[in-house]
C-alpha cells in the first residue's frame, strides 16, 4: 500500500509538473495592465539559447523577456535580456523571475533574485545587467552540491524542524513555490541523471 501511494503521489507531481511548465507563455497580455518597469539581465554560465526567462508578481506572469544584441560602435557585440514588467500598482510589489530550460522542457524559479515593483523603474543597464544564478536550484542547503543532503534538508522543512542551513529558494526544486514532496522527487531525479 506505501509502495502504491509513493508511485501514485511521483506520478501525480510529475503530472502537475508537466502542466505547469511554460504556462506562463501562452496567456500572458500586457495589454491589462496600466504601469511597466524595465529589466535587464544576463544569466550566469548560461546560454540565452537554452532558457526562457519570465517575470512574476505572486504567481501570475507579469512579463516575458527577449534577448537582444547590438553592435558598439567598436563593432563589438553585447548580448543580453530585455524584460518588461507589468503591474496595475505603481509599486508595493514584488517581482520573482523564473526560466523555462527548453532543453528539459521544465519551468525553474531562479532563487533568490527579486526587485520591487516601481512603475517606469530600471534594474540593471545593458552594459551592467542583473545577473541570474540558476545554479542552485536543488541546493536545499546550499553547500554547492545537489546530493543526499539537500533531500534530508527538505524532509526537515516538511516535518517541521527545518535546519539553519534550509534555503527555501533553492529547496523549491521544481519551481511551483511550494516545497513538498514533489521536491524531493525532482532533486532525486536531479541526483539520478533522469
Amino acid at each position: 500500500m506505501k509502495k502504491r501511494l509513493f508511485i501514485l503521489t511521483c506520478v501525480l507531481a510529475l503530472w502537475a509538473s508537466s502542466l505547469s511548465a511554460q504556462s506562463w507563455a501562452n496567456g500572458f497580455d500586457y495589454h491589462k495592465y496600466q504601469y511597466s518597469m524595465t529589466v535587464y539581465y544576463q544569466i550566469k554560465d548560461a546560454s540565452f539559447d537554452k532558457y526562457d526567462i519570465a517575470a512574476f508578481i505572486g504567481r501570475e506572469c507579469r512579463g516575458i523577456g527577449e534577448v537582444v544584441t547590438v553592435t558598439g560602435s567598436n563593432e563589438t557585440e553585447l548580448t543580453y535580456g530585455f524584460l518588461k514588467v507589468y503591474s496595475n500598482n505603481a509599486s508595493d510589489e514584488t517581482v520573482t523571475f523564473k526560466c523555462y530550460d527548453k532543453e528539459q522542457e521544465k519551468e525553474w524559479a531562479i532563487p533568490i533574485t527579486t526587485v520591487p515593483f516601481v512603475s517606469d523603474g530600471v534594474e540593471g543597464l545593458p552594459s551592467e545587467p542583473l545577473t541570474f544564478n540558476l545554479g542552485k536550484i536543488g541546493d536545499a542547503n546550499g553547500d554547492g552540491n545537489i546530493d543526499a543532503a539537500d533531500i534530508v534538508e527538505v524532509v526537515k522543512y516538511i516535518t517541521g524542524k527545518p535546519s539553519y542551513l534550509f534555503v527555501e529558494q533553492y529547496a523549491d526544486a521544481n519551481g511551483d513555490g511550494t516545497v513538498d514532496l514533489a521536491d524531493i522527487v525532482t532533486i532525486v531525479n536531479m541526483i539520478t541523471g533522469n
